[in-house]
This record gives structure tokens, C-alpha cells and sequence, in this order.
């Protein structure tokens, strides 16, 4: 009954129980792994690690970081005695640790006198890996930078080691192979997405030596291979044809680049030559790449919410020119922007905003509060942002779920229903494990995509804007990818991937 008063029945019937049987034979299925290159990619990882520690203890920063903390570890046993006192010689042996937060407080705000920009729930001084990241944007000293990096790495390094590590090398070995188990949760987001644990699965490290050195463990025996299919940037192209703003419509309309776009809005001033026209903006990808670079980061902290100081801290910007990106943004996408707002105050009205396939996300705090106020409260603002967030965009990576269930419908109806095996979806990806067979290949390529290219919500219908993605084929491993394109035979197909394997070899 609750369930029909919200009209939350359809989406439960039609999206969320048919995902249970995929889900249950992901699950089943599982990732495939080379247990052999799991062991040679740990060794370069602990190599990487040894790498960044030695570049740390070697640093002349790190170094009169450590005079300073032996001095403090003198006064605080000393002052714990009444009558001896202890020399330098008690501390000798005491030495920096990069996993010591008190340590990283006095080397990164003491020494290097960088500016705090985030706090812990206790209020200290944040030194996690993400400050730190941002504190790369604070100086232009090429050896502070060359530390910052370090402690970077080791950070990512030791998370990789601590956690995907094990459970790689936890894989269950079955078929004279290995396959990689996760659970995934449906609805396991606010807005809608799946998430997974145990180990989390949609959140294996990507990009970066890092990420690719973790992709090259998985890798399907012989006779199989791992397929997979990202959607061509669903977040941005829903959000264009949920808000119909012409400034987004003209990235997939016009051919504008949207980092060019952006650049040109935030930095005109400084590209005299830049004119407004589809090629002239486009040039800028060519004529001033660090400015196209630069846009990057403030436009992702923007769409999410940021504010003017966001960029400051995340970007290391001045406050004139934070503050001017910002206006400049905010310009340049009125449209969506009023749009949003719109929404949040529909949620603040009713205490629910409904999202993509009829979703119901409850905005208790928002609905009991004024927003946009100096006395609006955190947790209201929070909510707020996390609801314009999911049904701006977010909430419709619930299309990859369906995009799923629809083919694997089509696949258990069809005479491959033991040749294509789901293993995996990630945010807007979907992977398979599928038959060494020309044919397999083809007829997945044709069906999937399809599937991807579906569009019939009625609030995302768009003359113009489409959805779509394109096949890839992982070989040897996930770190390589041959793409195909859409409807290619398999004559297009045997030579695309004979062209991709030469190159490679």
C-alpha cells in the first residue's frame, strides 16, 4: 500500500525486481583474473612503494621535518620527569612517518607552510591524500611538488596494497581459472545507482599507472574474452536534455570541445585571439592547452555544488579569480542552473523530489527549512546540493541497470544464452565475459547497443542530443582496449582487432 501511494510500484516492478536476477548471475559469474599476474603486479606495486618512501626520507623538507619532531618527542618525555633529563640520544632513532597524521601536520603547515584548507571531524588539520592533492595547486616550488607527489603515490599505493591486493588474490579458483566475487546492492545510492562491497567493485582504481597496472590482472582464460561498454557521457548529455540549457545543447549540437567551451567563458581575457565560433574555440585545445587543462577542475567542482572558496582551496586560485570562474560559470549555464533550483524547490515544498523512472528521494531537512539563507542549516544545504545532484543527472545512471536487464532478456531468449555472461556494472559501464566466436561478438555488439541507445523516458527525449556507446574488446587484459564501432560485421570486426594486436605486438 505505502508502495502504491508513492507510486513507487512500477519502478519496483519494472527496473528493481528484474535486476535481481542479473545481479544474481554477475555475482555468480564473477571478474576474471590471472592469479599469475595478481603476484607480478603486487611485486610492482611493493617497488613503486619503496620508490616513494625513499624519495620521502630522503627530502630535505622531510628531513628538517624530523629534526623538529625528535626535538618535540624530547620535550614531552622530558616533561613527564622531575630531575633527569634525557639528550638527544633517546630520540635517534625516532623518525618520520608518512602515515602519522600529527607527522604530516608538521611537515605539511609547519615546515612547508602550506595553508590549511581542509579540517578532520575533530577539527585538526586534514593530511589525507585528497588535501594533499589539492595542496599541489599552493605551490610552485618543484621540490615541494616532487614531495607532495610522493606522499600521493604512496598513499594510493598503500591503499591499492591493502585492499584490492587481498582481495584479488582472494579469488576463487574455479576452472583451472580465477574469478574475482562482489556483492552489489541495488539502490545501494541516493540517487539510484548501484553500489557493491565486499570488495567494492565499482570502485577499482582507473586511469593512471595505477589503474592500469589493476587492469591488466583481469584477464579471461583461453576460448574467452572481457567486453565491455561505456555510455558516451551520460551524466553530461542527460543533463542537457533534462534542463535543454543552449549553452550544454551547442557541446552536441554545434560540435563544440566542452573544455575548450568552458575555457573561453573563464579565460577570455587571456586568449585575445579566441573568437566566438565553433572553430576558433576549438583551437584553443591546440593554441592554449594549459588554459583548456585549467578549466577542468573548477567546472567538475562547480556542476557539483562548489563555490567560489572550493576553488580556492581545490585549485589554488586567488579569490578575484575564484570568484570571477564562478560568475563566469554560472553564466554561462543560467538555464540548467535556474532548472535545478526549480527542482530543489519543489523538493522543499513537498519534502520529496521524484527522479529518474519515478525514483522517490525524501528531502526531509530541505522540506523543514529556508534555504538560501545565512541560517540555512549544513545538513539542509547538503541535502539539498546531493537531491539537485541526482535528478540533474545522477539518478539516470538507473539506465544502465535497465540497459542490462533489456539484453540480458534478449540474451537468455536467444541461442547465446551460455556464451555471454554479465560480470560487472560500474556507474554507466557494462561487462561482459563472452565466447571466443565471431559471431557472439557481433551479435552482442548489435543487441547491447541497441539497448544503450534507449531513450524513451519522455523527460529525456531530445530531437538532437542522443544516448549511445560503443563496444570495446579487452585483449589481452582490461588494460587494453580495441573499440568497434556501432553495427560493424565481422569483417569490420576480424580487422579492427588484427590492426590493434599488430600495433600492439
Amino acid at each position: 500500500p505505502i508502495m502504491l501511494q508513492d507510486n513507487q510500484l512500477d519502478i519496483y516492478n519494472n527496473l528493481m525486481m528484474p535486476s535481481i536476477k542479473t545481479i544474481i548471475q554477475m555475482e555468480l559469474t564473477g571478474m576474471p583474473v590471472d592469479m599469475k599476474r595478481i603476484h607480478e603486479v603486487h611485486t610492482e606495486l611493493n617497488q613503486l612503494q619503496d620508490d616513494y618512501l625513499t624519495v620521502i626520507k630522503n627530502h630535505e623538507l622531510v628531513k628538517s621535518t624530523e629534526v623538529q619532531l625528535k626535538l618535540l618527542k624530547l620535550i614531552d618525555i622530558n616533561s613527564k620527569l622531575k630531575t633527569k633529563q634525557h639528550g638527544e640520544e633517546k630520540v635517534q632513532d625516532y623518525e618520520f612517518n608518512p602515515n602519522s597524521p600529527r607527522h604530516l601536520q608538521q611537515l605539511l603547515y609547519e615546515t612547508m607552510q602550506l595553508p590549511t584548507i581542509d579540517y578532520t571531524k575533530t577539527k585538526q588539520a586534514a593530511t589525507g591524500a585528497g588535501t594533499i592533492e589539492k595542496l599541489l595547486n599552493h605551490t610552485h616550488d618543484e621540490s615541494s611538488k616532487e614531495l607532495l607527489n610522493a606522499l600521493i603515490g604512496l598513499n594510493k599505493v598503500d591503499k591499492i596494497l591493502s585492499t584490492f591486493i587481498p582481495a584479488l588474490e582472494g579469488s576463487i579458483h574455479r576452472d583451472n581459472w580465477h574469478c574475482l566475487h562482489g556483492n552489489f546492492n541495488i539502490g545501494g545510492t541516493l540517487s539510484g545507482r548501484m553500489s557493491s562491497n565486499n570488495p567494492n567493485l565499482t570502485n577499482l582504481p582507473s586511469g593512471s599507472i595505477y589503474g592500469k597496472l589493476i587492469k591488466s590482472c583481469f584477464k579471461t582464460k583461453k576460448g574467452w574474452l572481457m567486453v565491455g561498454a561505456d555510455f558516451n557521457a551520460l551524466e553530461d548529455k542527460i543533463n542537457t536534455v533534462l534542463t535543454k540549457d543552449p549553452n550544454k545543447e551547442k557541446v552536441w549540437i554545434d560540435g563544440y570541445d566542452a573544455h575548450c567551451f568552458r575555457a573561453y567563458y573563464y579565460f577570455k581575457d587571456q586568449m585575445p585571439d579566441i573568437v566566438d565560433t565553433v572553430d576558433s574555440i576549438n583551437s584553443i585545445k591546440k593554441l592554449y592547452p594549459d588554459l583548456r587543462q585549467q578549466s577542468k577542475a573548477p567546472s567538475f567542482a562547480l556542476q557539483y555544488g562548489g563555490q567560489y572558496f572550493t576553488l580556492m582551496n581545490n585549485c589554488g586560485f586567488d579569490e578575484a579569480t575564484a570568484k570571477a570562474i564562478e560568475a563566469n560559470y554560472h553564466k554561462m549555464y543560467a538555464v540548467s542552473d535556474q532548472w535545478v533550483a526549480d527542482k530543489v524547490s519543489i523538493a522543499e515544498k513537498q519534502g520529496y523530489i521524484d527522479t529518474a523512472f519515478g525514483l522517490r528521494i525524501r528531502t526531509p531537512i530541505v522540506g523543514k527549512s529556508i534555504l538560501n539563507t545565512s541560517k540555512t542549516p549544513f545538513q539542509a544545504t547538503a541535502e539539498a546540493r546531493s537531491v539537485g545532484n541526482a535528478v540533474s543527472g545522477q539518478s539516470y545512471c538507473q539506465l544502465t541497470n535497465r540497459a542490462m536487464n533489456a539484453f540480458m532478456q534478449k540474451v537468455w531468449n536467444s541461442e547465446y544464452r551460455t556464451d555471454i555472461l554479465p560480470i560487472c556494472m560500474i556507474h554507466d559501464a557494462l561487462y561482459f565475459m563472452v565466447r571466443d566466436d565471431i559471431r557472439v561478438i557481433e551479435w552482442l555488439n548489435n543487441h547491447l547497443i541497441k539497448e544503450m541507445q534507449w531513450q524513451e523516458l519522455p523527460e529525456i527525449q531530445h530531437p538532437k542530443v542522443k544516448l549511445g556507446a560503443e563496444l570495446s574488446i579487452f585483449y589481452p587484459s582490461w588494460a587494453n582496449e580495441i573499440t568497434l564501432p556501432n553495427g560493424a560485421n565481422q569483417t569490420e570486426i576480424r580487422s579492427i582487432v588484427k590492426k590493434a594486436i599488430t600495433k600492439t605486438k
